[in-house]
């Protein structure tokens, strides 16, 4: 504990009271961590093995800054993938979205789709910034639970999607998705240590939006718990019928 309040307190002077001062991350450490945790991808695409996903699609009022992860390409069943289509069908509701602040949404959103955990949101195709120094302290509780919570369905339904691709005669990367679980495990394990020190600082540096965004979290959590358990049903369905049903809303 005094080694975390510790870390607490060199944040603040390094953050110096404003995050412009905190240090730009450059693109090529996402991507290149992104092609380092799906190598088989990385080795026999022949496409860009990753690709800057943005959390909150363009066609749905995403911007372009901070609003992007590191995700690989062909293979990904993440926030983006047309038969699911989450960014348009299972975002919080409009009522939740606008009283909140815009990074509540891409933290539940991540937090519920991506797999594992991403600690930097990235301008698109552009620099990042790390999400303890952008996010309130709300935020990250919001980011922590609905990654936790949904750590099982997101592991689950991304077999259930390699198997779906396999009956389409499509590639699969059933080795990238085993090795993906460990990543995942090694992600997550940290990056509960990320949110606690996000708490505190995005509590510091953001009390308005901690404050703004209180009701929003109840309902998010509440959320992304309803939906951990119905995408596990759906994904061991998927799992057990060999992708024929369970998947992207084929019940």
């Amino acid at each position: 504990m005094k080694n975390l309040f510790a870390f607490f307190l060199i944040c603040l002077v390094l953050i110096g009271g404003g995050n412009e001062f905190f240090p730009i991350v450059g693109k090529t450490i996402g991507k290149g961590y992104c092609a380092i945790r799906h190598p088989v991808e990385s080795l026999t695409s022949e496409r860009a093995s990753c690709e800057s996903q943005h959390v909150i699609q363009q066609n749905s009022g995403g911007m372009h800054e901070l609003n992007t992860i590191w995700i690989n390409t062909v293979q990904h069943s993440y926030l983006d993938r047309s038969s699911c289509k989450p960014w348009e069908e299972k975002r919080p509701s409009r009522f939740v979205s606008t009283i909140s602040d815009i990074n509540m949404e891409r933290a539940y959103m991540t937090g519920v789709w991506a797999k594992g955990y991403h600690f930097f949101v990235y301008d698109h195709h552009g620099p990042g910034r790390w999400n303890v120094i952008e996010w309130d302290g709300a935020t990250h509780i919001v980011y922590a639970l609905s990654t936790i919570i949904n750590f099982p369905q997101k592991e689950i339904n991304y077999f259930s999607y390699q198997i779906e691709r396999y009956r389409k005669g499509q590639s699969t990367q059933f080795i990238d998705a085993s090795l993906g679980v460990f990543f995942d495990l090694a992600e997550v394990a940290a990056g509960m240590a990320n949110s606690m020190i996000g708490v505190l600082v995005g509590t510091v540096l953001n009390p308005l939006d901690t404050v703004r965004n209180l009701i929003p979290l109840l309902t998010m959590s509440i959320g992304s718990i309803v939906n951990s358990v119905t995408e596990f049903f759906k994904g061991v369905i998927s799992l057990v019928t060999l992708g024929s049903y369970g998947a992207c809303g084929t019940i």
